[in-house]
């Protein structure tokens, strides 16, 4: 992502784990999970997330990337 790059609330419901590694941050970066209902009411915010952090979760769970304040390379994937 460049400066203001973000990515809209998405799920992975065929797969059975999904990851991010934060490979370089240029700034803070924050990335939401929200509750799996349509709602998406309930959101668990990661915003202490540094480089060379992984984030392993469940695919199913709604996700998003808010806009990045500068640039961010990340390597995300999922396992079937």
């Amino acid at each position: 992502y460049e400066k203001g790059g973000h990515h809209s609330p998405h799920n992975h419901p065929i797969t059975l784990i999904s990851g991010i590694y934060l490979l370089e941050l240029e700034n803070d970066n924050t990335t939401v999970f929200y509750s799996r209902d349509e709602k998406r009411k309930t959101q668990i915010i990661l915003d202490d997330v540094k480089e060379g952090d992984l984030i392993l979760f469940d695919p199913k769970i709604w996700h998003s990337v808010d806009p990045c304040d500068g640039k961010k390379i990340s390597i995300c994937f999922n396992i079937y």
